[in-house]
């Protein structure tokens, strides 16, 4: 039996059987770091998922379901936290991501990337071309940053005829022309430079989608 199938604490029990005899269709559960909040939503994500749950409604820990939790492979599991606590605690990267860290090309981060959300993700391409601050509103300006050069980036790519490599050539808009993808990805190189410290986060977004609604609707 594994670490993450072995009986829970009491009060996470306790917590559980609580929150399983309640209706809701989720959760959010939220406190003080190291007060057992991870181990009680697997504990709930166990007992949803479970093809034969007990009279309380705890998971059995025997069927394919339980097993598949155990070793971090159920097709309907989807963690969400950052690369250095999904490696520390054994749950598996993103194939790209995986390759990316055991190649050296980069550390595991110690936020959760964007491109680990793909409800996030997929929908900044024309959010951009749309002025939409909303769709960086849950980055840091540094994230932010990293993210719209990779848009641009993948832009240049489609304009000279390569494949995209960050975004699924669907979400992505018309590529403007050279001229303009160039200019941008000179200016967000700058904007880089001071990313951590911006004098004011929410002006430095609001800056930086307009640079992207202009550049994504120039056709010069």
């Amino acid at each position: 039996m594994s670490a993450d199938a072995a009986a829970p604490a009491p009060w996470i029990a306790a917590q559980r059987t609580q929150l399983l005899a309640q209706r809701g269709h989720a959760w959010l559960l939220h406190g003080p770091s190291g007060l057992g909040q991870f181990a009680l939503a697997l504990e709930l994500v166990r007992a949803w998922l479970c093809e034969s749950p007990a009279g309380d409604g705890a998971a059995c820990g025997h069927c394919a379901s339980c097993h598949a939790i155990d070793v971090h492979t159920h097709a309907d599991l989807c963690v969400l936290m950052p690369e250095t606590q999904m490696l520390a605690l054994g749950w598996p990267l993103p194939e790209k991501a995986q390759a990316e860290i055991e190649d050296k090309k980069r550390k595991a981060s110690r936020e959760i990337r964007v491109e680990a959300s793909p409800q996030a993700w997929a929908l900044i391409p024309k959010a951009m071309a749309r002025g939409d601050v909303s769709a960086l509103s849950a980055l840091e300006p540094a994230q932010a940053v990293d993210a719209l050069q990779k848009l641009c980036h993948d832009l240049l790519a489609q304009r000279v005829g390569a494949q995209p490599r960050y975004f699924d050539a669907a979400d992505l808009p018309r590529p403007p022309g050279l001229g303009p993808l160039t200019r941008w990805s000179r200016a967000l190189i700058q904007e880089a430079r001071t990313a951590d410290h911006p004098f004011n986060a929410g002006l430095m977004l609001e800056s930086l989608v307009a640079q992207a609604r202009q550049t994504l609707n120039s056709r010069h």
